[in-house]
């Protein structure tokens, strides 16, 4: 909750900024049962909640920034998965712009920046988890760029004062994980 009650989900697109950039979670690599690789699904609700954005106004560019995290593996970059889920999802091919360098959320700001600088587009609608937002958004600013905080996959919704809330679990460690990243 300290992460994310500061980052409520926006209603609309704001008016003022000029792209959506959406950070890369993850992608599920090929194996013996998935042959081709796949976004994973942090990677995939990004991605729903930035073509729901981007249906809320006039088109514009959305930057989808990550990847391939291990250099052993083969296959498309984190970002040409993502481009290619949100042309499914109603979002023009044209206004997609892959960023498949990135490996880390600091290279996520220094290489949309790039781009972003080379069209004179300052402020974004940057989307990523709630959860890591904060850090997002700092290293965007870092670079000059202004942010307008668009987080999705909120999982500090309510407080639950129950019994089993304090029990350990597999996803109470998984969340755990990630927040002890971040801080």
């Amino acid at each position: 909750g300290s992460l994310e009650w500061q980052y409520p989900p926006l209603s609309k697109r704001p008016q003022r900024s000029a792209a959506i950039v959406v950070l890369g979670g993850g992608v599920r690599v090929p194996d013996a049962t998935r042959r081709r690789a796949r976004l994973s699904a942090n990677s995939m609700i990004r991605c729903e909640y930035a073509a729901e954005l981007y249906r809320q106004g006039d088109p514009c560019p959305v930057v989808v920034t990550g990847g391939v995290l291990d250099p052993d593996r083969q296959g498309p970059s984190v970002a040409e998965l993502m481009r290619d889920f949100l042309v499914n999802s109603g979002v023009a091919k044209a206004d997609v712009v892959v960023e498949s360098k990135a490996r880390s959320t600091y290279e996520n700001a220094l290489y949309s920046k790039e781009w972003l600088a080379g069209q004179g587009i300052d402020t974004v609608t940057l989307v990523t988890d709630a959860t890591h937002m904060d850090r997002s958004r700092r290293c965007f600013q870092k670079q000059g760029v202004d942010v307008i905080c668009a987080p999705c996959r909120h999982r500090a919704t309510e407080i639950k004062l129950q019994f089993r809330v304090f029990l350990p679990s597999p996803s109470a460690a998984r969340d755990f994980d990630d927040v002890a990243h971040e801080y």
